[in-house]
């Protein structure tokens, strides 16, 4: 019956809370205002929560010259914040990301003002695969008196895992003072089907901005949640299954076999291509890389697993050696040769790089049997091929990091969604 299902239902999203609770970590002190709410659409989620985000100041403080709320995000931030401040009209505030390719206080600082709402962090960021500095964010955020809001999607089944195994991660979630939101998603590491997120407020304080109370409607009292009115139980029983199913032993098992791969996929990188670099140090699954680019000062870079060293000497010799090679290759093209080979990267831009989420159907005997072998001769057949920049993709990639106009971008963009909503 519609009573029975609904009863089920709450039974399955208060089991689920808790679980979701007891893996983000969280002051004791505020265990019992911890709330969260199952969401049913990655992007309703964002919608939901800068819609109804509480502005730390009264719209009579708001700049003389705008009346928008602002949203501070790093440029390595989802895409989603973009649609969100499209759809509900608030200001983006982009801020560039550190050489390390994590967002910075220091630079947050610089563009805080009286209409900002909410600062955004990733834990980590989708493009690179590494945390932002939430600590320094968090300090900031109360400084200022504005909320922060961390971005766990991608990272909220993993990371706890991992420092439960002992790895070293950043501070990201609810430890950090300051952090006064999060979001997780059910349907990447926490196994559960595609549909299914959570967004994790401190308090019911902030919490209650979210919700829709009607009294003047005539067909009763009403009140919502989100923007979803009804939403599907069998997504949220699912998401509740594959949480009791895995467990917490499963989660730490997973999350120590895909890390051990992704790690090889960085160590194979840089001992045995020496025209590609990994960007950054990343801290999860998602490593990123691209074409080995001359360094300055002594030559000193980060390897992607913590490692630095010295460029003097025959190193440098050799490094200059690779940088010449690398010249030669567009990373777009080695994308093309990989897909031909049946993998499916994903391709960034600023700077031109690609990258690959490992996930638990990757083993570390894949990476050294298939990958890696596959990747050194998709370099080699794009060093060998130098009409192969004219082919496939990779035209729309070259053309997208030259072109300065981004609007014709845009533009672009739009004809091909278009065309793909065709009949």
């Amino acid at each position: 019956t519609s009573s029975s299902s609904s009863s089920s239902n709450r039974r399955n999203i208060r089991s689920g809370r808790g679980i979701i609770s007891s893996i983000i970590r969280v002051p004791l002190a505020a265990v019992s205002k911890f709330i969260s709410i199952l969401s049913f659409i990655f992007n309703f989620l964002f919608r939901c929560l800068f819609l109804f985000f509480p502005l730390p100041f009264s719209s009579s403080s708001f700049s003389p010259n705008s009346n928008l709320p602002e949203i501070v995000i790093a440029e390595s931030a989802h895409a989603a914040y973009w649609k969100a401040a499209e759809y509900f009209h608030m200001r983006l505030r982009v801020v560039k990301v550190g050489s390390d390719f994590r967002l910075h206080a220091r630079d947050v600082e610089k563009v805080l003002n009286r209409n900002t709402a909410v600062i955004v962090a990733s834990a980590p960021g989708y493009p690179h695969g590494v945390i932002d500095h939430v600590a320094d964010l968090g300090r900031l955020a109360r400084r200022h008196g504005v909320c922060l809001h961390v971005d766990a999607c991608l990272g909220g089944f993993a990371l706890p895992f991992l420092r439960d195994l002992g790895h070293s991660i950043p501070a990201f979630d609810f430890g950090v003072p300051g952090v006064t939101s999060m979001s997780v998603d059910t349907h990447k590491f926490g196994m559960a089907h595609k549909g299914t997120s959570v967004v994790l407020y401190r308090n019911s304080e902030i919490r209650k901005h979210q919700y829709t109370q009607i009294t003047e409607w005539t067909g009763g009292l009403y009140i919502s949640p989100g923007m979803a009115g009804s939403r599907p139980g069998a997504l949220i029983a699912t998401a509740w299954a594959a949480m009791v199913r895995v467990g917490r032993d499963g989660y730490r098992k997973t999350a120590a076999e895909v890390l051990a791969a992704a790690q090889a996929f960085a160590k194979g990188i840089e001992e045995q291509i020496p025209e590609l670099e990994v960007v950054g140090k990343p801290d999860m699954y998602v490593v990123a890389f691209r074409l080995r680019d001359k360094k300055g000062g002594d030559g000193k870079k980060e390897d992607g697993l913590g490692h630095s060293g010295s460029g003097k000497g025959r190193k440098n010799d050799e490094r200059n050696q690779n940088e010449k090679k690398a010249k030669d290759i567009n990373i777009y093209q080695v994308n093309e040769e990989l897909t031909k080979k049946g993998w499916h990267f994903n391709a960034l831009q600023c700077p031109p790089a690609l990258h690959f989420c490992f996930t638990a159907a990757h083993s570390t005997e894949l990476v050294w049997d298939q990958l890696i072998p596959d990747l050194k001769a998709a370099v080699a057949a794009a060093a060998a091929d130098p009409d192969g920049s004219k082919k496939g993709s990779v035209p729309l990639y070259g053309m997208a990091n030259a072109s300065p106009d981004r609007g014709l971008l845009g533009e672009f963009l739009t004809v091909y969604q278009d065309t793909m909503l065709m009949p």
